[in-house]
């Protein structure tokens, strides 16, 4: 069985589990023990949802893996089994930012990560602020071993995310 690692090509991460999207499922799961929480998976996945070229709906739409509801209040959450955040996934968290303070005054929303750094762990909340804050004291970028769509290098920092 393939391990899944970051040097893996996209074909070997298609037969690797999602470590932290199980672990975000058994999450909310739990969560629905309110009454008050409920919640969508939205982001591409290209293993529960397989075409061809599909991983470059990423790359056009904004969407959040899941929105969660508690209350009057809506989280757009990404989902990390890494603390290598990619440039472009920072940017994605950082336009839904954005549009969400634009809103901010309407309907309460933030914009968050949720990190688990195994399967068994417990998950470790945080704000686009606060990672925002962590992305900006690393100066250096690393690059994946693959090319993005461009053929241009996948930049990443490794961010202390707990």
């Amino acid at each position: 069985m393939v391990t899944n690692k970051y040097t893996n090509s996209f074909q070997e991460r298609q037969n690797v589990i999602d470590m932290a999207d199980i672990a975000m499922l058994r999450h909310l799961k739990n969560s629905q023990l309110s009454k008050n929480v409920s919640w969508a998976k939205l982001g591409p996945d290209a293993k529960e949802n397989y075409v061809p070229l599909y991983w470059l709906v990423s790359q056009i739409i904004l969407c959040p893996d899941y929105v969660v509801a508690i209350n009057d209040k809506l989280y757009l959450i990404e989902v990390k089994g890494t603390n290598k955040i990619k440039l472009a996934d920072y940017k994605k968290l950082e336009e839904m930012h954005t549009k969400a303070i634009d809103m901010n005054g309407k309907i309460k929303i933030e914009i968050a990560v949720i990190y688990f750094p195994h399967p068994e762990a417990n998950p470790v909340w945080i704000t686009f602020t606060k990672l925002k804050k962590m992305w900006d004291s690393i100066k250096q970028f690393k690059e994946y071993p693959e090319k993005d769509f461009q053929g241009k290098p996948k930049l990443y920092k490794v961010l202390p995310l707990v």
